[in-house]
């Protein structure tokens, strides 16, 4: 058994996905700005 509801671990990743894409976007605008 899986200490935590498969619902809930969907959401933390969803959550995480989401960070990430952010911060893949913050990573590439700063990249820009350095050229």
């Amino acid at each position: 058994m899986p200490l935590y509801p498969s619902a809930m671990l969907d959401d933390q990743f969803n959550t995480l996905s989401e960070s990430l894409k952010v911060l893949q976007e913050s990573m590439k605008e700063l990249q820009a700005n350095n050229k």
